[in-house]
């Protein structure tokens, strides 16, 4: 137990995972933004080698750049939304709405190479605005760290799948909202308790291997995302059903708008 002595609070823990995460996500951006630029270059190469330009080289120019500024447009949105998702993120003053804020964030999920190709997000929402009683920074960091997991699940399988962001109207009580990231993966351990999740240095995949996202699994994941929660007046759990193993939240709201 060691570790956990060391450790000066569970937001410090899920900071360094929302670095990696967005670490990560810069890589796919990087990648992103190589084949607009490629475009570019072949349309320099080939104006410059078309000086002798047939009757309809005009044509063909305009379609080639038609296709570049589809390319840069993409880009452009994508950049335009991880800046996005960064101020709410390390912002102290930034007002989070979470049905908007799912929809930013499966967005930007498609700059990850990974995501892009093996994952399909659905979102299902039967409220307009909700905003969370605590600093948005926070709310990232928890989200963050439920969809590492999710994904990690997911990787793990050597399957496509998919993951589902749902927001509700807590039934018992007005001033609180529920939440569920879920994933089409393995699912759960038959026998296992669920509590067990939630333990320091307890992971279902090997501690000593990297995540999806590049991070060394050291167990502490969900064990910090409990303890930050409660801390602001959350609760969470673990539950399975047919097709999707299910991360729920129950969190505090200042404002909700069905």
């Amino acid at each position: 137990m060691e570790i956990i002595a060391k450790i000066q609070n569970s937001e410090e823990i899920l900071l360094l995972y929302y670095y990696a995460f967005k670490g990560k996500l810069l890589d796919g951006l990087i990648h992103n933004i190589g084949s607009p630029l490629q475009s570019v270059m072949f349309l320099m190469e080939f104006m410059e080698s078309s000086r002798n330009a047939p009757s309809d080289f005009a044509k063909i120019v305009e379609s080639k750049l038609e296709l570049v500024s589809q390319e840069v447009r993409i880009v452009a949105d994508t950049l335009s939304d991880f800046r996005s998702f960064q101020q709410l993120a390390e912002s102290e003053e930034a007002i989070l709405n979470v049905p908007e804020f799912y929809h930013l964030f499966a967005r930007i999920l498609r700059a990850d190479l990974f995501c892009k190709h093996n994952v399909s997000v659905s979102i299902e929402s039967t409220l307009r605005v909700a905003i969370p009683k605590m600093p948005s920074r926070i709310f990232v960091l928890i989200f963050v760290e439920l969809v590492r997991n999710a994904l990690g699940a997911l990787k793990s399988t050597g399957n496509k799948g998919t993951m589902k962001f749902q927001l509700d109207n807590d039934p018992m009580f007005k001033d609180r909202i529920i939440l569920r990231v879920g994933n089409t993966a393995c699912g759960l351990t038959a026998g296992v308790d669920l509590h067990t999740f939630f333990k320091p240095l307890y992971s279902s995949r090997n501690l000593s291997k990297k995540d999806v996202m590049g991070m060394p699994s050291f167990g502490l994941g969900l064990y910090c995302v409990r303890d930050l929660l409660f801390s602001y007046g959350g609760e969470i759990s673990v539950k399975q059903d047919d097709d999707f193993t299910w991360a729920e939240m129950i969190i505090p709201v200042e404002t909700v708008i069905p």
